[in-house]
């Protein structure tokens, strides 16, 4: 079973949504007393560490008790997520796309996170529980 100690891990993909899931992982780190950990994983792309901690300073602000450390990594995102979710008290994940069915389907992604992550993984729109020795994910929605 895994323990709830260590940071909330939130996954920013550099998109409209990353506001969203920042702001949730904010709550859920103060509410649990961790640490936040941003994280922006890329393949391909890239994006600058100073748009990424302005973003995370817009937030902050709200939460100045939660210490935060910004990491940025090349490689495959999923992969990297579910490495960080070892050693993460919880997973925040935004939803991906424009439109009012983004937040109903999982991009592959959160797919990928949520089967073969180490701790509880949130999506900002509501809970994904994932129960590792069932090898199942139960959507909570919030």
């Amino acid at each position: 079973m895994h323990e709830q100690v260590g940071p909330v891990v939130v996954g920013l993909e550099g998109g409209p949504n990353d506001r969203d899931a920042l702001r949730a992982a904010f709550q859920e780190a103060e509410l649990s007393e961790q640490s936040l950990a941003p994280v922006h994983v890329t393949e391909y792309g890239f994006l600058e560490r100073a748009d990424v901690q302005r973003l995370v300073a817009a937030e902050q602000h709200r939460h100045p008790g939660v210490a935060v450390k910004v990491r940025l990594v090349r490689g495959d995102p999923t992969d990297m997520l579910v490495a960080c979710s070892g050693k993460a008290s919880l997973v925040v994940l935004g939803s991906r796309g424009r439109h009012e069915a983004a937040g109903l389907v999982l991009g592959s992604v959160s797919q990928g996170v949520l089967r073969r992550a180490m701790c509880p993984v949130r999506k900002h729109t509501g809970w994904c529980v994932v129960v590792p020795q069932l090898g199942e994910t139960v959507r909570i929605d919030g």
